[in-house]
């Protein structure tokens, strides 16, 4: 049974995912500009998600930041997980700790780009990664989904 339900989950995550080469990076020394922009393509929620996941996991400022702003909604700080491709499980936790944070993650996403406190990205801005109302809402259904 636990076989059937994680290849099930397999495929519906390469379904609805279709950049899963999303890596572990090392986190940028301090001060450094983050220089490394994950690609997405429009329409792209969950590849969308997972480059901005990579982005604030790459830079300590922005890791502390995006803290700060979970505080400053009154939400306690849940980290930013990333998808472990050989863990189905990780791409709920994932989606459930962005949902759990969305006050956060729109904020973080309209203001960190005119923060000084947070590393400028080379050929984007936070901004790029905002999610729209109908996005969470599509997180939303996929959280449900994937909760087995």
């Amino acid at each position: 049974m636990e076989h059937a339900m994680h290849i099930g989950a397999k495929s519906l995550l390469q379904e609805i995912c279709p950049n899963p080469q999303f890596k572990s990076e090392e986190p940028a020394s301090e001060g450094e500009e983050v220089d490394e922009v994950e690609e997405f393509e429009p329409g792209d929620l969950l590849g969308k998600v997972l480059a901005l996941i990579t982005q604030v996991q790459l830079s300590p400022q922005a890791k502390y930041y995006f803290e700060t702003v979970c505080k400053e909604e009154g939400l306690c700080p849940l980290q930013l997980i990333k998808w472990i491709c050989t863990r189905w499980g990780s791409m709920y936790d994932l989606i459930d700790h962005l949902i759990t944070n969305c006050a956060a993650v729109d904020k973080f996403c309209l203001v960190a780009d005119s923060s000084s406190k947070v590393p400028k990205l080379k050929k984007k801005k936070y901004a790029d990664y905002t999610v729209s109302p109908e996005e969470w809402e599509m997180l939303g259904l996929i959280r449900e989904v994937l909760r087995v």
